[in-house]
């Protein structure tokens, strides 16, 4: 019940700084009626009885709660987890994403309850890492054999500074004035606007050398 007990803290205050949920049960309703049959009435005797006790489910599922959500969580789950669903960990993330709370869900596919293959361990264990080290604004990075985790509500600016806005080759990105951090916050595609005041027969964006390879971010700041 580790998932299950980080997401009920999480929802229940402000104490916790950070969490990591692994195939916990947010729902406890979608629970009892999901699980498989050998542990359907395994709530019985921790919960109430279902449905006669619904009142008391509804009150101790996390994901009736996600008002309370302040804090950064990460889910990791097993795509074939039969004991708890994939589901719950889908609608806990969404809930917590649409509220703009720093969150990632990662979905290990051929994996149930609880994680067997070795790259999939691994990467279980340094994501939670690279997931603290980011929230605590520590350096945070992947190991270079193991895949990348996608991070939702990144902001990697100083909480509270102010911040400018800026449109450059179609990257929208923001500022930071005090830490000068750039961030890319989306794309548009810019057509033929010209986005700085050189005549660019061949780059309609600007510049004054010609280049071979597309520019990126990386690009822009160096520019700076």
């Amino acid at each position: 019940a580790g998932g299950y007990t980080t997401l009920a803290c999480l929802a229940a205050g402000d104490t916790f700084k950070a969490g990591a949920s692994l195939f916990g049960v947010g729902d406890l309703e979608t629970l009892a009626r999901d699980t498989h049959k050998f542990e359907s009435r395994y709530l019985d005797s921790l919960v109430g009885r279902y449905p006669e006790d619904k009142a008391v489910y509804q009150e101790r599922s996390p994901i009736n709660s996600v008002d309370k959500f302040s804090c950064p969580i990460i889910f990791f789950q097993g795509e074939e987890d039969r004991v708890v669903p994939l589901n719950q960990a889908e609608d806990m993330h969404q809930a917590v994403k649409d509220k703009g709370v720093l969150t990632a869900l990662v979905v290990y596919a051929g994996e149930g309850h609880g994680f067997r293959q070795e790259a999939n361990i691994r990467q279980s264990l340094d994501g939670r890492l690279f997931f603290f080290n980011t929230v605590f604004r520590l350096k945070a990075t992947m190991p270079e054999d193991l895949d990348e985790i996608a991070l939702d509500n990144y902001d990697p600016l100083l909480p509270h500074e102010d911040r400018s806005h800026i449109s450059v080759d179609g990257m929208l990105l923001e500022i930071g004035r005090e830490s000068l951090i750039v961030h890319q916050v989306g794309y548009e595609d810019p057509g033929n606007a010209a986005y700085f005041p050189e005549d660019r027969p061949d780059r309609p964006s600007g510049g004054s050398e010609p280049v071979d390879t597309p520019e990126d971010l990386s690009d822009f700041v160096e520019w700076l």
